[in-house]
């Protein structure tokens, strides 16, 4: 597993790339699945939360580069996911992708399509985290009042 990196990263900027990384990997073509990769892995190498981390998985730069010389960007992006996120990965006849992405307790999944299997799963990936960050925020703000902050 690859460290995080020291770099600090405001919130407020994580999210916004994280946004749009989602749009990108929504309108992407298949060349930009690579660098598009290296973006997400990047962005989890540095989240400005450690708990926006659980279930997931950030991949060392050797190996990344390795991954995706081979060919298997979708490779990488499930190894991102190996550490207890749920996914759900559909093709149509046409080649494009449909994914859905689960975050351990997050409560819901957020789905997204793209032109291949890595750029779907990366866009539902991008919307899970920065829906978690948001209800992350809202639970902390309401948990500060003294009511409870429960997901069901």
């Amino acid at each position: 597993m690859a460290e995080r990196s020291p770099v600090l990263v405001a919130r407020s900027e994580w999210l916004s790339a994280m946004q749009d990384l989602a749009l990108a990997c929504a309108e992407g073509a298949d060349e930009e699945t690579a660098p598009l990769v290296r973006e997400m892995n990047d962005l989890l190498l540095v989240t400005p939360d450690a708990g926006w981390l659980t279930g997931l998985q950030p991949i060392g730069p050797a190996r990344l580069t390795v991954l995706l010389e081979a060919g298997a960007p979708d490779s990488a992006v499930i190894t991102m996911l190996a550490r207890g996120s749920g996914y759900l990965l559909s093709r149509n006849g046409d080649g494009h992708s449909l994914a859905s992405v689960a975050l351990p307790g997050s409560g819901r999944e957020n789905s997204a399509a793209g032109a291949n299997p890595a750029l779907a799963l990366m866009g539902a990936l991008a919307l899970s985290l920065t829906s978690a960050a948001a209800t992350s925020r809202f639970a902390s703000a309401r948990t500060s009042t003294g009511a409870v902050a429960v997901l069901h």
